[in-house]
């Protein structure tokens, strides 16, 4: 299951569902046109020590998307419909999320309240880059990395930054944008230092950017926190993790990876003017192994991401 802390509704993926036997209800589009679901009830469920209530879900493509993007089989994605219904503890550096009896859960940690605002349990912070850089921002554990909307970054001059151009694979459109690296970002009392924020550039981000979010703080931010976040209380306290300040480690290569349909590790995008465009790369290209070894061996996706990403200076043999 994914944690997705700005899903205001619980998903599963149609194959799931159908193991399942749901009955599905309210066939319907998005509300992009291109991402059909229905509605179905999810009867209780266990997941490690918690029951699920039988609540309603969206049913809809899930794991096919993160197949391709992560590598990994999945269920569905737990909401802020289904995560409100607790206090949760994020530790990034234990791999490990806590869940609390709302009713008895008293914060009692080192660490500082963030003024948040809940916008349909969405969690909207005030936050800062380069101490300049100031606006409302999107808390979101499903994220994985910190990005600025297309419409606030070309406003404010943020798409002539000089980056790693990157694209983004979701349900709809291929999401065009670079990588760049500022001198801080500032939240309450913390600062963190030569942060990687993605610029967006496609715009894809009307509706946010509309009711005043500038930009988004994601997991390669929020992995330098512990995080607690009271849903009855409408609070978000935050404290220095194991991971704070940690170097970050980035894809300096321009290489990007994906599972194809048939399960191979195929090239996705190559940045211009990087390694792996003086290499050859080419959209499309399958990867059979590294070094003169099998894909298969490197336990996935994921692995030769990480791989590629602390590659400094390392030089590497794809075949």
């Amino acid at each position: 299951w994914i944690i997705d802390t700005t899903a205001s509704i619980s998903a599963v993926d149609w194959g799931y569902a159908h193991d399942l036997g749901l009955e599905l209800d309210e066939s319907r589009v998005g509300e992009d046109s291109r991402i059909g679901f229905s509605l179905a009830v999810l009867p209780a469920l266990n997941l490690k020590g918690l029951e699920i209530r039988k609540q309603q879900v969206a049913v809809t493509v899930v794991s096919h998307l993160f197949k391709r993007t992560i590598g990994i089989d999945v269920a569905g994605i737990l909401g802020s419909d289904f995560l409100s219904n607790f206090s949760i503890k994020v530790d990034y550096s234990t791999y490990k999320i806590s869940f609390f009896d709302p009713d008895g859960f008293r914060y009692s940690g080192i660490g500082i309240s963030v003024d948040t605002e809940f916008r349909n349990n969405v969690m909207c912070i005030p936050a800062s880059v380069n101490g300049t850089i100031k606006g409302v921002w999107k808390l979101d554990i499903g994220a994985s990395r910190m990005s600025v909307l297309h419409s606030y970054a070309k406003a404010n001059n943020l798409l002539e930054t000089k980056g790693i151009d990157v694209v983004g694979y979701g349900t709809g459109d291929a999401a065009t944008g670079h990588l760049t690296q500022f001198e801080s970002f500032e939240i309450g009392a913390f600062k963190i230092y030569k942060p990687v924020i993605h610029i967006h550039h496609s715009p894809t981000d009307e509706m946010l950017t509309q009711s005043g979010i500038i930009g988004i703080v994601g997991n390669s931010l929020l992995k330098n926190f512990v995080i607690y976040v009271d849903y009855q209380k409408q609070k978000v306290f935050i404290e220095k993790g194991n991971l704070f300040n940690a170097v970050e480690p980035q894809n300096l290569c321009g290489l990007q990876l994906l599972n194809s349909e048939d399960n191979k590790i195929i090239v996705q995008f190559v940045s211009p003017d990087t390694a792996a465009d003086e290499a050859g790369f080419k959209k499309g290209d399958v990867i059979f192994s590294v070094n003169g070894i099998d894909v298969g061996f490197f336990q996935g996706l994921t692995a030769l991401r990480r791989m590629l990403d602390v590659a400094d200076n390392a030089t590497y043999e794809f075949g």
